[in-house]
């Protein structure tokens, strides 16, 4: 049974950001409110408990707060991905009583300039106004709204890269969500804003370094373009906790949103291609069967992708790519993975050869049982990784050095066969700090 759903209220936007996804996605006619109400009953009886109101724009839907307060005397949470900029008193009256897990807001730069050439006019000052005013009345309710921030590093706030740690830090959102331009829907059509590979994986070096400054952040930072291997190289040399992410397209395991008008679609992203028909996205109406029975299946028209280096991965199984990277013809994504893998196994091999120390990272801790050690690695959102290890002789040489909680060079005198799988498992499930000798 599926509990939580996203819906697609509104076909409008507001706003036209160059970048947009869904910019040139036609949605189908919104509907009344007495019938999106009973959608909302539909969904009850099929156990959904949790909606997340997204693309285009939920609160062009005239009837928005009404849905909100529908949702509320249901005991629905509601999540909201919004460009922020519609705001008004009955907006924030209502959330500030109903029971809201996130309210995702976007921006696409730290300044007015960089946020504006590709947001709109004003449409900064219009977010930050109206994230501070929920926070506002937050307070005042002694009700808790998280607030999350997403933000495409672009050609036009690259050079703000240096101060985005602290305006981070000294904004109203908990979580911050970063991503790279992807050459789709609007963006096609303005692919100079994109800022070249090379050149963004240097800009979120430097974000993690001032990042890696904080003991203790006052944001959950997430970088939607790395892959695993990179997140577990990056947390391994600054000793940081990002969230291991892999991607699991949503289209491909048989889930989907909410049309305006009530049909049930895979992959609204997918709709805006040339050759949207081959994925089979849609499924049935759920005002005029009067259901709502996704899929739980994996789609067998839909094939996932996998490309060279996907073979030899160690989440091959788990990990399904994002249809959108075949459609923006980044095909070259295994290779970032390999790269990034490649990385990771020369460090293994360099703490062999005595060129690098490791320790445990900060948010490690250990865990004895009678025949075996479990390593439990946590995250800044609570999520954890186990490591086991059975071999005795590996869990007294472990236990030593996290008690130690010094960076330690491999001795010779211990060997290698002794310790290898297990300290591979270890740098695999991000566990390890490094550094130079």
């Amino acid at each position: 049974m599926i509990n939580s759903v996203k819906w697609e209220l509104s076909q409008r936007c507001n706003l036209r950001c160059k970048h947009c996804f869904v910019g040139k996605v036609e949605y189908e006619p919104e509907l009344s409110l007495e019938e999106n109400k009973k959608i909302i009953d539909i969904l009850l009886q099929h156990g959904v408990k949790s909606i997340m109101f997204s693309s285009k724009e939920p609160l062009m839907y005239k009837h928005f707060v009404d849905i909100l307060k529908y949702c509320r005397t249901n005991g629905i949470i509601i999540s909201i991905i919004t460009n922020g900029t519609l705001f008004n008193e009955a907006l924030y009256d209502e959330l500030s009583k109903g029971i809201v897990k996130v309210v995702s807001f976007s921006l696409e730069g730290i300044t007015p300039y960089s946020n504006d050439m590709i947001r709109g006019d004003g449409v900064f000052e219009k977010v930050i106004s109206a994230a501070n005013e929920l926070i506002k009345r937050t307070v005042n309710t002694k009700k808790t709204i998280p607030l999350a921030l997403q933000i495409s590093l672009t050609a036009i706030n690259k050079d703000e890269i240096k101060d985005m740690h602290e305006f981070f830090s000294n904004s109203p959102f908990l979580s911050v969500n970063i991503g790279d331009i992807t050459l789709v829907g609007n963006a096609r059509d303005n692919q100079t804003i994109k800022v070249p590979e090379n050149e963004y994986d240097s800009l979120i070096l430097d974000l993690l370094k001032d990042y890696s400054m904080s003991k203790n952040p006052k944001y959950n930072l997430h970088l939607k373009g790395l892959n695993i291997y990179e997140t577990i190289y990056y947390n391994s040399i600054f000793d940081i906790s990002l969230d291991l992410i892999l991607p699991s397209c949503a289209a491909y395991h048989g889930y989907y949103s909410i049309l305006p008008d009530s049909t049930l679609c895979k992959c609204v992203a997918l709709k805006g291609i040339k050759d949207a028909t081959k994925y089979n996205l849609y499924s049935h109406n759920i005002l005029e069967t009067g259901t709502f029975n996704p899929s739980l299946k994996e789609n067998d028209t839909i094939k996932p992708i996998k490309l060279g280096f996907c073979n030899e991965c160690r989440y091959t199984d788990k990990c399904n790519l994002c249809l959108l990277i075949e459609e923006d013809g980044e095909l070259a994504f295994d290779q970032k993975c390999k790269v990034a893998y490649q990385k990771l196994k020369q460090i293994l091999e360099d703490i062999f050869a005595g060129k690098i120390a490791f320790k445990f990272k900060t948010m490690t801790y250990l865990e004895k049982q009678e025949d075996y050690l479990i390593v439990i690695r946590y995250y800044y959102t609570n999520e954890r990784r186990d490591t086991v290890i059975k071999s005795l002789f590996a869990r007294e040489y472990f236990e030593k050095i996290y008690v130690d909680n010094k960076f330690v060079s491999f001795d010779n005198c211990v060997g290698r066969d002794e310790i290898e799988c297990d300290l591979e498992n270890l740098l695999f499930n991000d566990a390890l700090v490094f550094k130079l000798i």
